[in-house]
């Protein structure tokens, strides 16, 4: 009995996670972007034939930086919740989450360039 229950808790959290996904790519221009950019850049290693490694770093910094954008989401709303005007510790709060996806997006940006031309041939 107790493994039937784990696994339906194990279903019912990736079920969650999932409808968490598709409503950050409906509603979040933000997630959308990343998810396009990702996209590009897929396409472009793709079309470059890189290393395993280079897949790998690859993929890892699109999952943190997807991943970033998400908590960062969160945060936001969390803090539009709780606090409906302004206050200066909320948007604190909220630059420090964009602060960062963005240190993530532009050490990962960089290292894309770095595995673009040295692949370029």
């Amino acid at each position: 009995m107790f493994l039937k229950e784990a696994i339906e808790n194990l279903v019912l959290k990736f079920k969650h996670a999932i409808a968490g996904v598709l409503m950050g790519i409906a509603h979040d221009r933000s997630l959308r972007l990343h998810y396009i950019i990702a996209a590009g850049a897929i396409l472009v290693f793709y079309y470059l034939k890189v290393s395993v490694v280079e897949w790998g770093m690859l993929l890892l910094g699109i999952g943190v930086i997807i991943g970033l954008e998400y908590l960062n989401s969160a945060i936001e709303l969390l803090c539009d919740h709780v606090q409906e005007e302004f206050h200066e510790t909320i948007k604190t709060i909220k630059d420090f989450g964009a602060a960062a996806v963005l240190v993530a997006a532009l050490f990962v940006g960089v290292m894309g360039l770095m595995i673009l031309l040295n692949n370029i041939k």
